[in-house]
């Protein structure tokens, strides 16, 4: 009997990489809506992400 053990580092917003728990969203983009700062409740670890918005016709280039 051979026994495989299958890792992966992708990694998504939906999970703490410390201890693998869901994260709770913090911040929200007032802009595009789109989340950008977590929280895990269980470890109290935070993970955010900065992202930026091309100028256009009705803003300013936002960066959040």
């Amino acid at each position: 009997m051979t026994t495989a053990m299958i890792t992966t580092t992708s990694y998504n917003k939906a999970s703490c990489r410390a201890c693998g728990h869901a994260f709770s969203v913090t911040r929200t983009c007032r802009f595009c809506q789109e989340p950008f700062r977590w929280h895990c409740r269980n470890c109290g670890s935070v993970d955010d992400s900065t992202h930026v918005h091309p100028p256009s016709a009705d803003s300013s280039s936002v960066v959040v």
